[in-house]
């Protein structure tokens, strides 16, 4: 018999870095070309107000949830200072923060393919045609 738990379709949840932009261009100026970073920029927002900051998702992970509360990754954070490390320990990158949030449920933001795939890969017991599921 398959358990309430099992049945529920799971909902998808990000975990990732909340980042500041100076974060954010840390990390890019590590991976990236100048060139890639002139060309996807974040954009500027004429709404946007000056005086509260913005914070960018560097999404690590897709993670199920069963019961609409968000799920504990696994995560440590020896994986931060490991990040910290590799960036030549900028210190804006002392206040990065884990967080796992819910995929926004907006009409106008559909969910990329990517993103059951991922949450899936994650969760084996929750795969379409596992008899599990």
């Amino acid at each position: 018999m398959t358990s309430p738990v099992a049945a529920q379709k799971p909902i998808p949840f990000l975990s990732g870095l909340a980042l500041t932009e100076t974060q954010l261009r840390i990390l890019a100026n590590h991976y990236l070309s100048s060139d890639v970073i002139k060309q996807h920029s974040p954009a500027q927002d004429a709404d946007f107000d000056e005086d509260e900051p913005r914070c960018y998702l560097y999404i690590l992970d897709v993670v199920p949830s069963y019961d609409g509360k968000p799920p504990k990754p696994n995560f440590s954070s020896k994986h931060l200072t490991w990040m910290w490390k590799k960036l030549g320990k900028p210190p804006a990158w002392d206040d990065v923060k884990f967080v796992v949030r819910r995929w926004p449920q907006d009409p106008g933001l559909p969910e990329p393919k990517w993103l059951h795939e991922r949450m899936y890969s994650n969760d084996e017991t929750s795969q379409p045609g596992n008899p599990q599921a």
